[in-house]
């Protein structure tokens, strides 16, 4: 293959998808630093820090997250340190609008999840509140 010197063969070319977010919309600011313009999967507020956009969830989210997480009833201490820690990673991704939303489980299987407490994991098939719910209905308050 013949590749000139100012081309890149296709199958080189990165993939523009990081986490969910598209990084076509990143730009390079004059001091060479990248700027990624991603919104709170939340509140929905510019965001520009790296972890804030890896995690989905601006810092003031996150405050939240922590401040009401003991009060949702209903779920265990383990199951609501399992939902923060599921938010702290990225792993929820709303699919449609704010009803059904994309969780990731312990071993990376994904499920559907919705607020109202269905679930598609092992516990949610039979009934049983899960961290995954917990979750969701963490971004969804």
């Amino acid at each position: 293959m013949i590749v000139s010197a100012n081309t890149v063969p296709e199958s080189s070319v990165p993939d523009s998808r990081v986490h969910g977010i598209d990084l076509s919309a990143a730009t390079v600011s004059t001091t060479g630093v990248s700027e990624i313009s991603a919104s709170c999967l939340r509140c929905g507020r510019r965001l520009t820090s790296p972890p804030s956009v890896s995690a989905g969830f601006g810092p003031g989210c996150t405050r939240h997250f922590r401040r009401t997480a003991p009060t949702l009833p209903g779920f265990t201490s383990q199951q609501l340190e399992d939902a923060l820690e599921l938010l702290e990673l990225g792993g929820i991704v709303p699919l449609r609008g704010r009803r059904v939303w994309l969780t990731v489980g312990h071993r990376g299987a994904t499920y559907r999840t919705a607020p109202t407490g269905q679930c598609t994991c092992a516990a949610g098939v039979h009934g049983k509140p899960c961290h995954h719910v917990a979750a969701v209905r963490l971004v969804v308050v």
